[in-house]
């Protein structure tokens, strides 16, 4: 019966301790703001078939009408 009460306590002491620790993460977690991309924003297609980033950060876009940079 001992053991019974330890473990289930030992569960529920592991169970409020990873919701402690995933609530505390997403508060430090950086906002990131999505932004939507198409022809009327400068993009040479609506079809995307390829994305880079390079070392500058910027991003590559690649469609079967060329290649635009954000």
């Amino acid at each position: 019966m001992k053991r019974t009460v330890r473990y289930t306590v030992l569960v529920l002491i592991a169970i409020i301790n990873s919701l402690v620790i995933t609530t505390s993460l997403y508060a430090v977690l950086p906002y990131n703001e999505l932004h939507q991309l198409n022809m009327s924003n400068g993009l040479v297609d609506n079809i995307i078939t390829c994305i880079y980033q390079d070392q500058d950060r910027f991003m590559w876009f690649g469609s079967t009408n060329g290649l635009s940079r954000y």
